[in-house]
């Protein structure tokens, strides 16, 4: 399959082939499936996406260079993290255990990171993100009502932390589950602190409740469903989109402005505004 770039597989299991019976991948995604050594072993130096869950690989302390990779996510994948060698990764998400390694350097260039974590899950460290991702510029957090409350505090009790963050996505760890308001309230509190001492802001939003989505994607759902559902996932925020937001809020209030004022300056006349 010489011309084969992407390959996405769950539940099967490779035999232990040569390394060239495989292409070199561009994107690769792999959902509970064995002996994979040999097909992320060929793919190294050409990867620029990797996805992995619940994949076990062989134990060992050779480092993994992957000097094309701008998109990575791991889903309880153990004995990889600390072995990776990243140096053009933009995107990260993790899940899990995997939290509890670390790079073997930091990331300046990374801007996106994206953590799940089920109900027994602490959410990551603000320390530990700004010691090996210190330029984040949007995170999304799934994890329980507690978590992200700590975390937001946290934010707020070091505001020089993550210098570079604008957006702050949280859910709750279930789609169908959402933050009590209370909840909601004090996370918005804390960013707000935040807000008032630092010179950067966050943004704050919540899943289904804002332009924002969260920044996840799901493994599971990237094999069986494709690209699509990565892209829908993963959509960015661009100008335009800022400047449609800020008028969408104006343009009412200038609106019922504008008739105000035209009402007062001729009582005589009627003034129909159209935008």
């Amino acid at each position: 399959m010489p011309e084969l770039h992407s390959l996405r597989a769950g539940y099967i299991s490779v035999d232990s082939l040569p390394s060239n019976a495989f292409p070199l991948l561009r994107d690769l995604v792999l959902h509970h499936v064995d002996d994979v050594d040999c097909i992320i072993r060929n793919s190294y130096r050409s990867l620029t996406s990797l996805m992995l869950a619940f994949i076990s690989l062989q134990y060992t302390s050779e480092t993994l260079e992957f000097p094309s990779l701008r998109f990575l996510s791991l889903h309880e994948v153990k004995n990889v993290k600390h072995r990776m060698n990243v140096p053009a990764l933009t995107t990260y998400h993790e899940s899990g255990a995997v939290k509890e390694e670390s790079f073997s350097t930091p990331l300046p260039v990374l801007i996106e990171y994206g953590f799940y974590g089920d109900q027994l899950s602490a959410p990551p460290s603000v320390t530990n993100l700004h010691q090996h991702y210190p330029n984040i510029s949007r995170l999304s957090l799934r994890t329980r009502e507690d978590g992200a409350m700590l975390f937001c505090r946290s934010l707020c009790d070091q505001p020089t932390a993550l210098p570079m963050l604008r957006l702050l996505a949280a859910q709750n760890v279930s789609h169908y589950v959402e933050y009590y308001r209370e909840d909601k309230h004090s996370m918005k509190n804390s960013v707000f602190k935040r807000n008032m001492a630092s010179s950067v802001k966050i943004e704050l939003c919540f899943a289904g409740k804002t332009r924002v989505p969260l920044y996840f994607a799901c493994v599971s759902v990237y094999v069986n469903e494709g690209r699509s559902g990565l892209i829908s996932t993963l959509r960015r925020i661009n100008p335009s989109e800022d400047l449609s937001f800020v008028l969408g809020l104006l343009i009412p209030w200038i609106k019922v402005s504008t008739y105000i004022v035209s009402l007062a300056s001729n009582s005589f006349s009627c003034m129909s505004i159209c935008y």
